[in-house]
């Protein structure tokens, strides 16, 4: 599913998924970043095991994380291979 918004009620907390499936990258290094109002929350690395390959990367919200987040995968170049920006509100 494509997530542009995530709605959090008084005291909530939800986790996000971000799903990748990789091809042709094998023994390459692959980085996962989640940016919160436009600074760096969190980042893991991993090299990518297989020619096919399938991982995900997850981020707990709640409401001290409400506003813009942005995910990116970039590879070991820096190079941006996927970015999705969506937005945490309060319902």
């Amino acid at each position: 599913d494509s997530i542009d918004s995530v709605s959090l009620k008084d005291g909530e907390v939800k986790t996000i998924y971000f799903y990748l499936h990789l091809t042709n990258l094998q023994g390459r290094t692959i980085t996962i970043s989640w940016y919160h109002n436009g600074k760096q929350d969190s980042k893991i690395t991993m090299q990518v095991q297989h020619g096919n390959w399938r991982t995900h990367a997850s981020k707990l919200l709640n409401h001290k994380r409400l506003g813009p987040w942005r995910v990116e995968l970039t590879d070991e170049s820096g190079n941006t291979l996927a970015m999705k920006n969506f937005t945490v509100v309060q319902s």
